[in-house]
């Protein structure tokens, strides 16, 4: 339905609807108009908006999060110093990660 209208209430005395859901101003709320009578309502922009957001996600190489991964001896040191005995604890969780 791109850029259909009709009449009755709304701007100009019309009423817009959705060129992707078909929704009228009035079940859609405010719209945002385009060039030649085509309009988005919100719930299209969000869902849109996720669309894009999902792609790029895609697209784009991953990044490590975390960045650089210390060694397990550095692991080892860091557990040491907030963690009393526990030593085998501290050994595998140093080696796991």
């Amino acid at each position: 339905m791109a850029g259909s209208k009709s009449s009755g209430p709304g701007r100009e005395g019309k009423t817009s609807f959705c060129s992707f859901c078909g929704k009228s101003q009035r079940d859609a709320g405010p719209m945002v108009e385009g060039p030649r009578d085509v309009y988005i309502c919100a719930s299209c922009v969000e869902l849109c908006h996720n669309i894009i957001r999902q792609e790029k996600r895609k697209v784009s190489p991953r990044r490590d999060k975390l960045g650089t991964i210390p060694k397990p001896t550095q692991i080892y040191d860091f557990l040491n110093q907030y963690i009393i005995s526990q030593e085998h604890a501290k050994k595998v969780l140093s080696v796991s990660v």
